[in-house]
């Protein structure tokens, strides 16, 4: 019922619109189906400690990261899934995250040469530094604002202020992610779904936060196909445990 949810909401999503639509963004749906399989494969090795389901996890992530280097977030949220699964911390634990690791190193430095040799796109980085942490801070809040109210979509997003005159008021999207981050923290006294969830949500759009300025637009709808999929689970646990209670 959870799986079911959670997958329904995430497949009729308004912010899933543009990965299915536009013919550049097709890659978004390649990439993560090789993503969330290999994800099951590594599920079910942390099951039966087969080397096939690891060895089909770890070539199914290389897959995912051929098809969008964005998938090199995946070897973030393998330590989400260990904690979910009360999976100890052991040398085994940290050992088998090595590969995927080594691999994500390997398609990340693949992708900053690709951007720096992209005449087109390159790295801007006009905005200083201060800023594209602020603007970060902010892109949280709106891919998790657009996941509860997908309203005022736009296929583009600009940087709303010119460089160096980013309002004062944009450090509140700092203190909102603490304050998130310390409710996550305190909620852990009583499961940890909601860590788990969101701790997905943070890896899968980290790479998407524009710290490293490579093009005009601060924000995307396209770029929360995988990060949605956190909260999505959260919100199937959520109604799987309000129907279980009537």
């Amino acid at each position: 019922r959870v799986a079911f949810a959670g997958a329904l909401l995430w497949a009729i999503h308004p912010l899933r619109v543009e990965s299915v639509t536009w013919v550049v963004e097709r890659k978004d749906v390649l990439y993560s189906f090789f993503f969330l399989t290999s994800l099951i494969q590594y599920v079910h090795y942390l099951k039966t400690r087969s080397n096939l389901h690891y060895m089909a996890a770890l070539a199914l992530f290389i897959l995912s990261c051929m098809a969008k280097g964005t998938a090199v977030s995946l070897s973030l949220i393998l330590p989400v899934i260990d904690f979910l699964l009360f999976r100890k911390l052991t040398f085994r634990a940290v050992a088998d995250k090595i590969p995927f690791f080594v691999a994500s190193l390997f398609f990340g430095l693949l992708i900053v040469n690709a951007i720096h040799s992209d005449k087109l796109v390159g790295f801007h980085d006009v905005h200083p530094l201060l800023e594209r942490i602020l603007y970060a801070f902010y892109g949280i809040i709106f891919y998790l604002q657009k996941f509860f109210f997908p309203i005022w979509l736009s296929a583009f997003y600009s940087y709303p202020y010119p460089p160096g005159l980013i309002p004062v008021y944009y450090i509140f999207f700092l203190l909102a992610v603490l304050s998130l981050v310390g409710f996550i923290i305190y909620s852990l006294r009583f499961t940890r779904k909601i860590a788990a969830a969101l701790g997905i949500f943070f890896a899968a759009i980290l790479f998407h936060l524009q710290l490293i300025e490579a093009n005009s637009a601060l924000v995307a709808d396209h770029y929360s196909y995988i990060a949605h999929s956190g909260l999505c689970l959260l919100a199937g646990w959520f109604l799987d445990k309000m129907f279980a209670s009537i």
